[in-house]
């Protein structure tokens, strides 16, 4: 997946849905990431852990920061635990989505 977004502000605000498609309850951790893969802290992020129902979606919003950029290229991933009365629990996987953000003022 990849988001393309324009904006006058110093920040822009970024949205994905992350969903569970197994028939068991998954632990879902959402994280920012820079072009170069390291974590960042958005100013604000909804939902970034959570527990899912099977098949549930759910929207996740980040407000991130251009940082003195005016083009800036981050990553939303979504890792997925499985949640078994904390017994037995193995990663599962993760995805990401590109998000390119061009502040146009």
């Amino acid at each position: 997946m990849t988001q393309e977004i324009q904006g006058f502000n110093s920040q822009f605000v970024a949205q994905v849905e992350i969903s569970n498609p197994y028939d068991s309850p998954q632990k879902a951790n959402v994280r920012v990431y820079s072009s170069d893969w390291q974590p960042i802290q958005p100013i604000y992020l909804s939902n970034a852990n959570r527990i899912l129902a099977p098949n549930q979606k759910v929207i996740v919003t980040a407000l991130i920061p251009f940082a003195r950029q005016s083009h800036r290229v981050v990553y939303i991933c979504n890792s997925i635990t499985p949640r078994l009365g904390g017994v037995g629990q193995s990663y599962r996987g993760e995805v990401c989505g590109k998000v390119s953000a061009q502040r146009l003022s």
